[in-house]
């Protein structure tokens, strides 16, 4: 179980991580390890037996890495390098770590 909660947080760093490649490596770490310590605390509260679709969908309850990403760069004032598609906004359980990284 433990390896499937761990496939699933670090499929997800990679594809916020690949959403942020336009972002400043200092600001895009910070963004990064905060979101990593929220998927954490979050799986931290699913029980034992948690399917892989119960990962799966408190995962996805941080929000999608595109939208993160794109609140990211909007906070930060970065124009979107096109290559993969803008979003309009963090989730709200992931806004605040956008927010608090912008300065």
């Amino acid at each position: 179980m433990i390896d499937m909660r761990q496939n699933a947080v670090d499929d997800y760093i990679k594809r916020l991580e690949r959403s942020m490649r336009d972002v400043p490596a200092s600001r895009r770490n910070e963004i990064v390890a905060e979101i990593r310590q929220h998927l954490d605390e979050t799986l931290a509260h699913l029980p034992p037996d948690a399917t892989e679709a119960d990962v799966r969908n408190a995962i996805e309850s941080v929000g999608e890495p595109d939208d993160i990403a794109s609140e990211a760069r909007d906070r930060l004032g970065i124009r979107h390098d096109g290559r993969t598609p803008p979003r309009s906004s963090c989730s709200r359980s992931a806004a605040s770590s956008c927010r608090s990284s912008d300065g």
